[in-house]
């Protein structure tokens, strides 16, 4: 990588960072269309940074989708779709936490796009674990 292509990974990881927080803060989302492309974006990311970053996003985007009373099936099939095509164990965890995430807005559909996903035995334990926690909370 030049020094370019490292400055605007930089950037990237800024205004991810800058959105994570407005969305934790309260910021709804406006257009339905930014979970297609957010989803588009999640499966073309190539480094574990960038989708680190942008799972970070995810992680508190669900907030906003439940205010706004839309469907997180566009986002959960692209997660899917992300861990599926993984072959990193790494990249398909981070893209299962996501899913995860989830759970608390999205029971549901959460549980069923994460039931639907192929991962190792131990991310399929947390998952268990997270389900039992979450039920535990009802």
């Amino acid at each position: 990588l030049n020094d370019h292509e490292i400055e605007g990974m930089e950037r990237k990881e800024i205004i991810m960072d800058q959105l994570r927080l407005a969305l934790e803060r309260g910021l709804v989302l406006e257009n339905q269309d930014v979970l297609v492309k957010l989803g588009a974006i999640l499966e073309g990311t190539e480094s574990i940074a960038q989708l680190t970053s942008m799972v970070r996003v995810i992680e508190v985007i669900y907030p906003s989708i439940r205010q706004r009373n839309w469907s997180p099936q566009p986002l959960l099939d692209a997660l899917v779709r992300g861990a599926e095509a993984s072959e990193h164990i790494q990249r398909k965890r981070l893209f299962f936490m996501a899913m995860m995430a989830g759970m608390e807005q999205f029971p549901e559909e959460a549980s069923l796009a994460m039931s639907a996903t192929n991962v190792d035995v131990l991310t399929r334990q947390m998952f268990e674990l997270s389900m039992i926690s979450n039920e535990e909370t009802l």
